[in-house]
């Protein structure tokens, strides 16, 4: 498994066809966007080998290959889950969530901005890290 470098703090890692955004809060805190599309415990082992703790995960929907690893992220590494508000019942896994809404938000002292991105799901939303 290998993180890619977007720009900046702003990398990703590709699993199971989907890409995973990383944002480095720290060289060892980071936020993800969304979590895969499967559960994966070969990437938990990963984060826990690199010793890279993961502050939050930020759903930019609630389709069920967006959220698969947010209850095993919640409960192994402490992960805050920030949600749209799309009503689906993913919201019920048995972890407290956060609303995840248009605008800029502050996550953990690093400022993101969340965008409306309409079309593949309703309250589907884009998030701009500080790196553009």
């Amino acid at each position: 498994m290998e993180i890619r470098t977007v720009k900046g703090k702003t990398s990703y890692i590709s699993r199971h066809g989907a890409l995973i955004g990383l944002y480095f809060l720290s060289d060892t805190e980071l936020l993800l966007i969304d979590s895969g599309v499967q559960q994966d415990d070969e990437m938990l082992d990963f984060f826990r080998r690199e010793g890279l703790g993961i502050k939050a995960v930020l759903c930019t929907h609630m389709h069920p290959d967006h959220v698969a690893n947010n209850l095993a992220l919640h409960r192994d590494f402490g992960a805050k889950i920030y949600m749209t508000e799309e009503p689906f019942r993913f919201r019920h896994e048995g972890y407290p969530y956060a609303l995840l809404r248009p605008g800029r938000q502050s996550f953990f002292g690093a400022e993101l901005e969340a965008v409306d991105a309409y079309g593949h799901s309703p309250g589907q939303l884009a998030l701009i890290t500080p790196d553009n």
